[in-house]
């Protein structure tokens, strides 16, 4: 997907973001907006206003897909950032986490053109539970939100496990996309952050563990801010970005190769001595 920004352009790419009223999808809507045509699709409309902003609950099918139809009929990228953290209704996290994701890129497939890309939304927090594979198609299959609340209660998936599943799930679908998608000359990568200062940020610290949390803030200094998330989406969007697909990348500041060094990982260097230096 071409960036430049000349007065030669003739048209400019359109980019369609899921959950582009706040946090990382709010942060990726104003960098695009200088290059592409944004449509966000949202509960609500960010503040301020300045792409094109439909409102759309995504845990409604059937709005979606009069949504879909509104659309520009070529679309050049996709970014979906909706989610839920491990605090609401487990059927609701995994719908909107990743059912939804699945059934509007069916929708929107259409209408993407060669050289198109895709970016969802991952987390370093993912877990399969056990789940059968039959299950998970199943889960995959819902057609409604009904059937996906349905799905976690006669499978004893919690809110939380519903958080880590649905991430899990992205993880294994962008791989699998990837190799779909490939002779359409469409891309899709996940990114992957840890803790982010954005709204939902409360909302984590009471589903994963304030410990935790605070944690990974100790660990780094700081959380990570949304437009540092919303600059490798960008990148993933554009043809710099043309020979990465099917790639989970984790946007975390290396919280996930601190921890593992100090749980006891394999070490290769003496860590005190090498940072003295050797003249």
């Amino acid at each position: 997907m071409s960036t430049e920004r000349d007065s030669s352009e003739i048209e400019r790419p359109c980019v369609v973001i899921a959950g582009g009223a706040s946090g990382i999808g709010r942060a990726t809507s104003l960098r695009l907006a200088a290059w592409a045509e944004v449509t966000n699709l949202d509960l609500v409309p960010p503040e301020p206003r300045g792409v094109a902003d439909i409102v759309v609950d995504l845990r409604d099918d059937r709005a979606v897909g009069r949504v879909v139809a509104e659309l520009p009929h070529t679309i050049s990228g996709l970014v979906y950032s909706a989610g839920l953290a491990g605090t609401d209704d487990a059927g609701e996290v995994m719908w909107v986490n990743v059912v939804a994701f699945v059934r509007l890129l069916r929708r929107i497939l259409p209408r993407m053109v060669p050289g198109a890309a895709i970016v969802v939304l991952g987390s370093i927090s993912t877990s399969r539970h056990g789940v059968a594979d039959s299950d998970l198609r199943a889960l995959l299959d819902s057609t409604s939100l009904e059937r996906s609340r349905a799905w976690a209660q006669s499978h004893s998936v919690g809110p939380v496990q519903a958080y880590t599943l649905s991430k899990y799930l992205v993880d294994e679908l962008t791989v699998e996309l990837a190799a779909i998608l490939h002779p359409r000359q469409i891309r899709i990568n996940c990114v992957k952050p840890g803790p982010v200062t954005t709204s939902l940020l409360p909302r984590f610290r009471e589903s994963m563990g304030a410990k935790r949390i605070d944690t990974a803030e100790q660990v780094l200094g700081r959380h990570a801010r949304a437009d540092e998330i919303a600059a490798v989406i960008e990148f993933l969007l554009t043809e710099s970005a043309a020979w990465v697909n099917g790639t989970r990348i984790q946007v975390d500041g290396g919280l996930g190769a601190s921890l593992r060094a100090r749980g006891g990982a394999i070490q290769l260097l003496d860590f005190n001595s090498f940072l003295i230096d050797q003249g």
